[in-house]
């Protein structure tokens, strides 16, 4: 009798055995999970406090990369932002930015006594160039240029030529990012009449914190395979990925920021306004084609509603100045040169731009 309750016992010890495993193992995993969450977790948030969380990152309120690395707030992003703007030097509202040659000083002088009067105290306004190659007496000369209006930027390290301007460019984000606290960068060229009077005030009109690349886009263009535009490091299309013509464009500061920050992984390729249309091309980013920004590298002509206004020079650029000054309106005599386009962003960029008259 007693070995047949012993063999019953044995066997349902066995099947009990059998029913638990699962669920003993079951627990164990868990257990497991957890502290493995728990361990990961911690790592994480010490990683984002250091060289990847907030110095990569920083100027980029909400960014869901700071977010997922766990550790950080947005508040605790922006304080370090601020708390960084207030160590530069300089402060503005919109900073404008002109690549410009060594030897252009009557270019300079000619924005000087136009359309940089149209600026107040909340704009900032730079000219900048390479000084690499220069002679000392070169040297002297633009430093003593600089002494009467305090208005350049040298690039010590760097030889100025049309084909190193993308990494001009670059050199100049990183000179702006270091130096500056800014909403806003407009670059634009030494033959651009800029109505930085109307810009500042649509700006503050708009009000688009961040992600704000604004000009004329043009997203089917041709890649040049000769003369001075050649591009032949080119292919990533058959077309150029699409971009604001360099006559002028603005940048928020986090878009600035971000081309700064990554200077050193992003390829300049012949052409600026190109590299950047390709730098920012895989961004979240509002692009907001306008065609008051006559910026293309031929003039459309010109319109009283422009705000930026390309290839205009010495005399042109006064008269237009004067115009400013006593009417409040662009041009001596409204004329348009060459069709205009809306940019169509709901079309591939092959088919984006169809030029029309009756757009300015």
């Amino acid at each position: 009798m007693s070995t047949e309750a012993d063999a019953t016992a044995v066997s349902m010890c066995r099947r009990l055995s059998r029913s638990l495993m699962p669920l003993l193992l079951g627990m164990l995993l868990f257990v497991l999970y957890i502290a493995t969450q728990a361990v990961l977790k911690c790592q994480a948030t010490t990683e984002s406090r250091g060289s990847l969380g907030i110095r990569k990152l920083s100027g980029i309120p909400g960014n869901g990369v700071i977010r997922n690395l766990g550790g950080i707030s947005e508040n605790e992003v922006i304080q370090e932002h601020a708390e960084n703007a207030a160590s530069k030097p300089l402060k503005a509202f919109l900073v404008i930015l002109i690549p410009t040659g060594p030897k252009y000083v009557w270019r300079r002088n000619t924005l000087r006594e136009t359309w940089f009067k149209l600026a107040d105290d909340n704009v900032l306004q730079r000219f900048v160039i390479g000084m690499k190659s220069l002679d000392k007496d070169a040297q002297e000369q633009l430093i003593q240029e600089n002494k009467e209006h305090g208005d350049l930027v040298f690039l010590w390290d760097f030889n100025d030529s049309y084909g190193g301007l993308a990494a001009k460019v670059l050199l100049t984000f990183k000179w702006l990012d270091e130096n500056v606290d800014f909403k806003y960068v407009l670059k634009t060229d030494d033959d651009t009449f800029v109505r930085t009077d109307r810009l500042q005030k649509e700006l503050k009109e708009r009000n688009v914190q961040s992600k704000l690349f604004w000009g004329f886009f043009s997203g089917k263009s041709p890649v040049y395979r000769e003369g001075i535009y050649e591009e032949k490091d080119w292919f990533l299309c058959d077309t150029y990925l699409p971009y604001a013509f360099g006559g002028g464009y603005i940048l928020s500061t986090d878009l600035a920021h971000f081309i700064a920050s990554n200077a050193h992984w992003l390829k300049p390729y012949k052409s600026e306004d190109v590299s950047m249309g390709a730098w920012l091309s895989p961004l979240d980013v509002l692009r907001v084609h306008d065609p008051r920004f006559n910026s293309e590298h031929e003039s459309r002509g010109c319109m009283d509603e422009y705000l930026i206004n390309h290839k205009v020079y010495d005399e042109g650029m006064k008269a237009q100045y004067k115009q400013v000054i006593e009417t409040g309106r662009l041009c001596p005599k409204e004329v348009l040169k060459r069709r205009s386009y809306i940019y169509n962003w709901d079309v591939p960029p092959s088919q984006c731009c169809n030029r029309t008259w009756g757009i300015i």
